[in-house]
């Protein structure tokens, strides 16, 4: 189906229609083309052998002749290939289909036209019913979905093998997400957290709004691989700050600009959210929400500044203020496909993406004097008690607190 998630024509190919719909077929297996044809004159009567050869790059498939009888206006023939498609992920853009018909089976044969195909050659048969306890009522077969798992899965050097084992098939996909090259059919690059709020949590909405959430990319992740029929056991991870000292993290870089407004031992800096009538939402698409806590890093005062750091799919300085972060954990590694990053360990993943940690407060104590910052705005410089909601930050490199995924962090897809 297309990404809107609305259906192509049931038929693959008309002539003169604008759009033709894609096809897939699973490896080593024959094709079956059905053809209708218009039959002049009309009232045409008899019997006639149609044949077809096809080509798609350096492969053939030859369709042997069927006969025919005519009866009225059109005919319509369905025919088998004498070869499969090749036994290797694949794609033909297009696999050009020569029709041709006779008036015996010997010929001679005479060309009826030719229709053109967008193809796709996947590992095995694309996984589509959820598994047990997730909320899906099915897993869509999306255009980008198989146009992006079986063009990873091509040779990228001369020399490379072809793609016939799932490891083949599931490196160089990941090859792609590490290169942070992940573009939907129509060559629209997909981004991570490209407009500062939160968006979309799955992979339908990914497609449809070209941004979204780590939610987002180890959904799609995931589904590109289904396509080829790799699924794994309990694969998405959602990973929390270890302790209960801490709300959250920061993912790099955040450096230090002022500090001084802190009188807590554990957090040396501050950042201040500002009420909500203070923050400038930006202007939302819909499928976005905009909520208090996932503002675009806009501040009441503040001792660390956000700056480029950690590259994510297609944007290099995605929001990078979270609760949580989800990856997907498969063969004893941690995969993170809205940064491209694989991590050995929990540990290895902190040391990776986190610039410091935090610890969100509803009120706190703010040393006007000390942040040499007037942030109630009445002339004097004094410690003040606010109620509003404080980041306090515990810089990473005295922080001996860890990633972890607690009880109940582990899901299934």
């Amino acid at each position: 189906m297309r990404d809107d998630g609305s259906a192509y024509p049931a038929t693959h190919w008309q002539t003169q229609r604008q759009e033709q719909s894609p096809v897939a077929f699973v490896r080593n297996t024959p094709v079956t083309a059905t053809a209708t044809f218009q039959v002049a004159p009309a009232d045409g009567a008899g019997t006639v052998y149609v044949k077809a050869e096809g080509r798609g790059g350096e492969h053939s498939l030859s369709f042997p002749p069927q006969k025919i009888a005519v009866t009225g206006a059109a005919v319509e023939a369905s025919l088998t290939s004498q070869q499969a498609v090749p036994n290797h992920v694949d794609v033909f853009d297009p696999l050009t289909i020569t029709w041709l018909y006779g008036m015996n089976e010997e010929g001679p044969w005479y060309e009826a036209g030719a229709s053109d195909h967008q193809v796709y050659v996947t590992l095995d048969t694309p996984i589509t019913t959820p598994k047990p306890g997730v909320p899906l009522s099915s897993h869509p077969v999306y255009h980008s979905l198989i146009h992006l798992g079986c063009h990873s899965a091509l040779p990228v050097m001369a020399g490379d093998p072809e793609a016939t084992t799932p490891q083949q098939v599931f490196d160089r996909i990941w090859a792609q997400f590490a290169k942070k090259q992940i573009e939907t059919v129509d060559g629209t690059q997909l981004t991570y957290y490209q407009t500062g709020v939160l968006g979309p949590t799955m992979t339908a909405g990914l497609l449809q709004h070209r941004d979204g959430t780590c939610g987002a990319w180890v959904t799609l992740f995931l589904d590109i691989l289904r396509i080829q029929s790799l699924t794994y056991e309990q694969p998405i991870k959602y990973v929390y700050t270890e302790t209960v000292t801490h709300s959250g993290f920061f993912v790099k870089e955040w450096p230090v600009i002022r500090q001084g407004a802190s009188i807590y031992q554990l957090y040396p800096y501050m950042n201040i959210i500002p009420d909500d009538d203070e923050i400038e939402a930006s202007s939302l698409k819909e499928g976005f929400t905009f909520f208090p806590h996932y503002f675009p890093h806009q501040w009441k005062y503040h001792e660390l500044n956000d700056a480029i750091g950690l590259e994510g799919q297609g944007n290099n300085n995605p929001y990078s203020i979270f609760e949580l972060h989800q990856v997907v954990f498969i063969d004893g590694k941690y995969y993170d496909p809205s940064y491209g990053n694989v991590y050995e360990s929990l540990s290895d993943m902190s040391d990776t993406i986190v610039g410091a940690f935090y610890k969100m407060k509803d009120s706190a104590t703010f040393n006007e004097t000390g942040a040499n910052f007037d942030l109630n705005e009445d002339g004097l410089y004094e410690t003040i008690q606010l109620t509003r909601r404080f980041l306090l930050i515990d810089p990473k490199d005295v922080d001996t607190s860890k990633l972890t995924v607690p009880e109940g962090g582990t899901h299934e897809y």
